[in-house]
C-alpha cells in the first residue's frame, strides 16, 4: 500500500510567520486578558481544530484542554501543535453563556 504524504505544498517564509505568530498573541484567543468568548465549552475544541496553523496552515491537534485561572480570570487553556510541522500555540477561551433576548 502506498504512504500517502499529506504535508503541506507550500510553507510560509519564517518572516511571515513569526509576524503572524506575534499577531496572534494579541487576537483574541493570544492571551488569558483577551480570551475568546464562546457559548458552550463543547465549542472549544472544535473551534481550536479548526483553526490553520500559522506557520503552514495545516490542520492543529489538540494535546492538552484545562480550566485554569490566570491574570484573575477563569479561562479555558487549550495547548494544541500542528498535525504537519509540528507548530506548538496555547489559545484561551472563556464560556459567556447567551442570555435570552
Amino acid at each position: 500500500m502506498p504512504v500517502i504524504d499529506y504535508r503541506p505544498r507550500h510553507r510560509l517564509d519564517p518572516r511571515l510567520a513569526q509576524a503572524r505568530e506575534r499577531l496572534a498573541r494579541v487576537e483574541p484567543g493570544g492571551t488569558p486578558s483577551l480570551p475568546i468568548e464562546v457559548e458552550s465549552a463543547s465549542q472549544i475544541e472544535v473551534r481550536a481544530e479548526s483553526t490553520p496553523c500559522l506557520r503552514c496552515e495545516g490542520p492543529y491537534r489538540i494535546d492538552e484542554h484545562t480550566a485554569e485561572r490566570l491574570e484573575g480570570n477563569h479561562v479555558r487553556v487549550v495547548r494544541i501543535h500542528c498535525h504537519y510541522c509540528g507548530a506548538r500555540r496555547v489559545m484561551y477561551f472563556r464560556v459567556v453563556p447567551a442570555t435570552p433576548s
